[in-house]
C-alpha cells in the first residue's frame, strides 16, 4: 500500500515539473562551432499560355557557424558555406553546379568560388539575424573565373539575390528556429514575422509551439500562414525583365533542440505558396503577361557541434 501510495504522489510531482516554464533560447559561448547541413527540394510549376511546366531545384551544401564574439544574449557569427550543389531539371534544360564537381566545369567552379569565405552576423538569443558584414566578398571569387562581361553581371545578379542582403539574412533566419521573448512550458505559443530570402515580397507569419521536453532535448513546432506583403512591389527578374507578384500559403515547422545550448538538432520544413507572377511590359514584352504559379519546397537542416 505503501508503494502504491509513493507512485501516486511520483505522479503528479512529475507533471509539475514537466510544466515548469523554461528561458527557451539560444545559450553562447566564444568558440562554439557547428556545421550545418542543408538538403531542400524546390518543385516550381507555372501555367504559361494554357501548358504547365514544372522546374525542380535540388539545393544541398554544408555552412560552418562560429561563435566569435558574445556581446550580452548576442553572438557575432562567422559563417562560411564548405559546399553548395544546384541540381535545376526543367522542360529547357539540366544544370548541375556542385562545389565539389569538375572543375573544369564552369557551373562547378562558380560554386567552388563561393565556398570558403568567412562573412559574419549578429545572431539574437531569440533567433533573429541582424548585421550581416563582409557578404559582398563571397562574390569576389567570381571575378577570377575568366567569364565574359555579361555572364559575369548576370551570374552576379542571380547570385547576389541569394547570397546578399535581405537575401542571406532570409536564407540565414530561414534555417534557424524563433524564440519566445518570455519563458514557456510545454504546450505555449508565440509568434514571430519572417521575411522570405528570395525577391517576392513574402511574409512568413509563424505561431511556435514548445510541444514537449525529455532530458536535455525539446520538440517545437511552427504553423504559418504565408502572405504577400506588397503586391505592386516591383522586382528583377532574368534577362533583365521584372515583375511583381500576389502568392500565399503556409509553412510548417517540426524541430528537435538541445537544451544546453538552444541549437536545433534537426529541422523539418515544408511550405507552398499559390498565386501569380506578373512579369512586367519591356524590351520583347509588349504587354504585361500574368502566369499562375505554385511553389512547394521540403527543406531539412542537420545541426553538428564540434
Amino acid at each position: 500500500m505503501k508503494k502504491l501510495l509513493f507512485i501516486l504522489m511520483l505522479i503528479p510531482l512529475m507533471a509539475l515539473g514537466q510544466k515548469k516554464a523554461i528561458d527557451l533560447s539560444y545559450k553562447f559561448k566564444q568558440g562554439n562551432t557547428l556545421e550545418v547541413k542543408q538538403e531542400t527540394v524546390q518543385v516550381v510549376s507555372q501555367n504559361l499560355m494554357g501548358m504547365t511546366q514544372e522546374t525542380t531545384n535540388e539545393i544541398s551544401g554544408v555552412m560552418k557557424y562560429k561563435v566569435v564574439e558574445v556581446n550580452g544574449k548576442d553572438a557575432r557569427i562567422e559563417a562560411s558555406f564548405l559546399s553548395l550543389k544546384s541540381k535545376v531539371s526543367s522542360p529547357m534544360a539540366n544544370v548541375l553546379m556542385d562545389s565539389e564537381g569538375d572543375q573544369q566545369i564552369r557551373e562547378n567552379k562558380v560554386m567552388k568560388s563561393l565556398t570558403g569565405t568567412n562573412f559574419y552576423f549578429t545572431l539574437s538569443s531569440a533567433g533573429l539575424v541582424s548585421n550581416i558584414e563582409d557578404a559582398e566578398k563571397l562574390m569576389e571569387g567570381l571575378d577570377q573565373l575568366g567569364l565574359d562581361a555579361a555572364s559575369l553581371a548576370a551570374m552576379k545578379q542571380s547570385l547576389q539575390q541569394q547570397y546578399t542582403g535581405q537575401g542571406l539574412k532570409g536564407s540565414l533566419e530561414g534555417g534557424l528556429v524563433q524564440y519566445s521573448s518570455n519563458k514557456v512550458k510545454p504546450k505555449d505559443k508565440w509568434q514571430n514575422d519572417l521575411a522570405a530570402g528570395m525577391n517576392f515580397p513574402l511574409l512568413t507569419k509563424n505561431t511556435w509551439t514548445l510541444e514537449r521536453i525529455s532530458g536535455k532535448g525539446a520538440w517545437v513546432n511552427a504553423k504559418g500562414d504565408i502572405i504577400t506583403t506588397d503586391k505592386n512591389k516591383t522586382f528583377d527578374l532574368q534577362m533583365g525583365m521584372k515583375g511583381k507578384s500576389d502568392l500565399s500559403g503556409f509553412n510548417e515547422v517540426q524541430g528537435n533542440i538541445s537544451l544546453n545550448d538552444g541549437w536545433p538538432i534537426e529541422l523539418k520544413m515544408k511550405s507552398q505558396v499559390n498565386g501569380n507572377l506578373t512579369i512586367l511590359a519591356g524590351g520583347m514584352l509588349p504587354e504585361d503577361m500574368g502566369i499562375p504559379m505554385e511553389i512547394k519546397t521540403e527543406s531539412v537542416f542537420t545541426f553538428t557541434r564540434m
